[in-house]
Order: structure tokens, then C-alpha cells, then sequence
């Protein structure tokens, strides 16, 4: 099942060094709000690097994150983030994958693991999008993750050994 933790890694940035190995490029304006990519040392760890989204416009930045996904198959996004400026309390950060499965969640000022999934991918293996919206102005993103879950194992024939201590029949 999905949670076996039998995966693939389909995308793995930390933006270690000020780079990124997803595609996310500095200085980019993303998402159609006008929010501005750049790297900051503000990350998880002491001497690296994170992605900081800023939003001059109206405080409700984003940004995409691209894979290829296989046609049919399982997967799951996480990624940490934080943010400088809370954002009112009735207001809520999302991820969207691209069947418009989305799950709302608050941002605060602590570093935090954010988590979207299992959900499927289109129909047709092609690149997929998985949508981090509504950030508040000035929102770190770090180690983000988008992970192809497989539930099925491949196993040799008539090699299955149950343990005696399992064996209640």
C-alpha cells in the first residue's frame, strides 16, 4: 500500500549552493502573481540556501513545482517552509496538484514540513504540475519533494518465508 514507503524520488531540491536542480530560477516571476523568485540563506540548515518567494503585488505569491509523472501512478510532494509576515487568520497557504486535489494549511514563522498526498497525476504520462499557493509575502521554501509511491512489489515465486513467531494458523 501507500504506505509501505516504497517510492522513487521524481524531484529533490534543497538549493544547496544557490541552485536549483528543479528548474526553479532566481529572479523568475512565477504563477501568473507576479511573485519573484530568489535564493536566501534563511534554511534549514546553517550555511545553505532556500527558495524565497516574494509577492509585491497583493501578499498571495506561489510557485509551480514540474515533474514527469508516469500515467496512473501514486505520488506525494513535501517540502518545508516559513514565513516573515503572517498571513490574516482566516487565511490559508495551499497545494494543488494537478487533478485539483488541495489541502489548505497556515504558514507560521518556524520552520515546518508540509506534506500533499497520495494523490494521482493525468491521465497521460506527461509533465505534471504540483501548486504552492497563496503564500504571504517574503515565504521561504525548502527540500522540496515530489515522490512516485509504488504499491506493488515484485517478488521471487515460491520464496516467501513467514517467521513461526508470525504464524498463528
Amino acid at each position: 500500500g501507500t504506505t509501505g514507503k516504497n517510492s522513487q524520488t521524481a524531484v529533490s531540491d534543497t538549493f544547496s549552493g544557490a541552485k536549483s536542480s528543479a528548474g526553479f530560477v532566481a529572479g523568475k516571476t512565477v504563477y501568473g502573481s507576479g511573485s519573484a523568485l530568489t535564493f536566501s540563506q534563511e534554511a534549514l540548515l546553517v550555511g545553505d540556501n532556500s527558495l524565497k518567494v516574494t509577492n509585491p503585488v497583493d501578499g498571495k505569491g506561489g510557485v509551480e513545482v514540474l515533474f514527469t509523472s508516469n500515467t496512473g501512478s501514486l505520488y506525494m510532494v513535501s517540502f518545508w517552509a516559513k514565513t516573515t509576515k503572517q498571513a490574516p487568520s482566516d487565511s490559508f497557504v495551499g497545494v494543488q496538484d494537478a487533478a485539483n486535489n488541495k489541502s489548505p494549511f497556515k504558514l507560521n514563522s518556524e520552520w515546518k514540513r508540509y506534506e500533499l498526498g497520495p494523490f494521482t497525476t493525468n491521465k497521460t504520462a506527461s509533465d505534471n504540475k504540483v501548486f504552492i499557493y497563496n503564500l504571504p509575502n517574503e515565504t521561504y521554501i525548502d527540500e522540496v519533494k515530489v515522490k512516485q509511491l509504488r504499491d506493488v512489489s515484485y517478488v521471487v515465486k515460491d520464496t516467501w518465508v513467514v517467521p513461526d513467531e508470525c504464524d498463528r494458523t
